[in-house]
């Protein structure tokens, strides 16, 4: 699975663009995401993705989102299977929803692969 992104400190409420994939004939996209959580955070990490048919305009609202569980004084790992849409061009920002606390050793990694529907009459693609 390519590394698509490494952050080493993201500060509290702090949220970047980290990455983007354009996007032509894959149904699944698997994001995982890993970071480093101190012991007195109390909030996830978030990974949203926003979608551009255009490559110029982006929603405003995120496509989908996934928050990578708390566990204290842990590196956490989550892996997210999202269907996205056949064509178009996806944003992947990353966001620090705790409000005191940093979290450190962000590493996102992107794996597409393409539904392969059989026609279970003839066993053929």
């Amino acid at each position: 699975m390519p590394q698509i992104a490494t952050i080493s400190l993201l500060k509290p409420q702090q949220e970047i663009e980290c990455s983007s994939f354009r996007n032509s004939v894959d149904d699944i996209v698997a994001i995982t995401a890993r970071c480093s959580y101190s012991s007195t955070l109390t909030q996830e990490l978030r990974i949203s993705i926003f979608y551009s048919p255009d490559g110029k305009n982006y929603d405003n609202i995120p496509f989908t989102f996934f928050d990578v569980d708390y566990k204290a004084s842990a590196t956490q790992q989550k892996t997210q299977l999202i269907e996205i849409l056949p064509t178009g061009i996806f944003i992947i920002k990353v966001k620090n929803m705790d409000t005191t606390e940093n979290v450190t050793g962000i590493s996102l990694f992107i794996n597409k692969e393409r539904t392969v529907v059989l026609d279970a009459k003839n066993n053929t693609q």
